[in-house]
């Protein structure tokens, strides 16, 4: 995601829609992992 975020910045011309909505898909997972480890981390 982090490489993700660097072109969508850096070279947000380039991205196609699908290519977007594709990666997106596939790493909505990756949030909510983080999302439960900051949830433990805050009990």
């Amino acid at each position: 995601m982090i490489g993700m975020r660097n072109k969508i910045v850096h070279d947000y011309e380039r991205i196609s829609k699908e290519v977007l909505y594709m990666v997106i898909n596939e790493n909505l997972s990756d949030f909510d992992i983080a999302i439960d480890d900051i949830k433990r981390n805050m009990k």
